[in-house]
C-alpha cells in the first residue's frame, strides 16, 4: 500500500496488460476521513444554538477540528447522548451506523462536543462507553469558543 496526499491512503493494484510485463494499470481508492460530533442532549436542545460552533470551527478546522487542516473530511453528523446520564449512547451509535449504511457513509472519528467535555456531570461514563463500543478514534473536544470572562 503506498501513502497518497496527507491523510489518504492509497491503494495500488497492478495488473499486467498483455505480454508487456512492463505496462500496468493502477486501481486508486482514497478514503476520507467521516467524522461525528457526540453533544449533550440538554445543551443541544436549549443553550446551544443549532450547535454553531461545532460548525463553525469543523468549517474553519480550528479547535480540535485544527488536526484535518491540510486534509478532506466531512461532517456525517451531529449526535446527542440520549440525555442523562446516557444511558442509550451506544444504541444510538449504532442507530447512527445503521441510518447511514445504505448510503454507504461510515464513521472513522467522534468528537466528543465541549457540551458534555466540560459540563457533564456523567461525561466519563459517556466517554468510556463511546471509546469501548465505537471501534473508531474517539477525540475529546470540538470548538475553542469558550468564553473567558461572561461579562467582562
Amino acid at each position: 500500500m503506498a501513502k497518497g496526499p496527507k491523510g489518504y491512503v492509497r491503494e495500488e493494484k497492478h495488473t499486467c496488460v498483455g505480454i508487456r510485463l512492463k505496462n500496468y494499470t493502477y486501481e486508486r481508492r482514497f478514503t476520507m476521513e467521516k467524522i461525528l460530533i457526540v453533544g449533550c442532549k440538554k445543551a443541544m436542545d436549549n443553550v446551544c444554538i443549532a450547535c454553531s460552533r461545532c460548525l463553525v470551527a469543523f468549517n474553519r478546522r480550528e479547535g480540535e477540528f485544527s488536526r484535518y487542516k491540510d486534509d478532506d473530511v466531512e461532517l456525517v453528523g451531529l449526535l446527542n447522548c440520549g440525555d442523562c446520564p446516557g444511558a442509550t449512547i451506544v444504541t444510538r451509535l449504532a442507530q447512527i451506523n445503521l441510518w447511514n449504511k445504505p448510503m454507504g457513509e461510515k464513521i472513522t472519528k467522534i468528537h466528543v462536543a465541549a457540551c458534555i467535555e466540560d459540563h457533564c456531570p456523567y461525561n466519563e461514563m459517556i466517554i468510556n462507553k463511546i471509546k469501548a463500543k465505537s471501534g473508531v478514534e474517539v477525540i475529546i473536544g470540538a470548538h475553542p469558543y469558550k468564553p473567558n470572562d461572561i461579562f467582562a
